[in-house]
């Protein structure tokens, strides 16, 4: 029973980290683009602007996000068969 406690804990708290971070990071464009327009339409490198490059990063965390859902499935994968094996005996 412990193992199965220990699972949703650690399948909870890690649901909440990163919906919570999530959010913050993909509202915060629109949010920037709402507040300092004049910064996000600024061209650091050629005619790209901030806003074109953190649109871009949020591409490459979406990928990010995926990879390390990706692995704490597999650790939460594991304790789950941990959990079915001490059941079965």
């Amino acid at each position: 029973m412990d193992a199965i406690l220990k699972w949703k804990k650690e399948r909870r708290l890690f649901l909440i980290w990163l919906t919570i971070l999530s959010i913050i990071f993909y509202l915060s464009l629109p949010i920037a683009l709402a507040i300092i327009p004049e910064w996000m339409n600024a061209s650091p490198i050629g005619s790209i602007t901030w806003a074109w490059i953190y649109a871009f990063l949020q591409v490459i965390m979406t990928w990010i996000i995926g990879w390390i859902y990706w692995i704490k499935a597999k650790q939460l994968d594991k304790l789950v068969a941990q959990i079915k094996q001490e059941a079965s005996e």
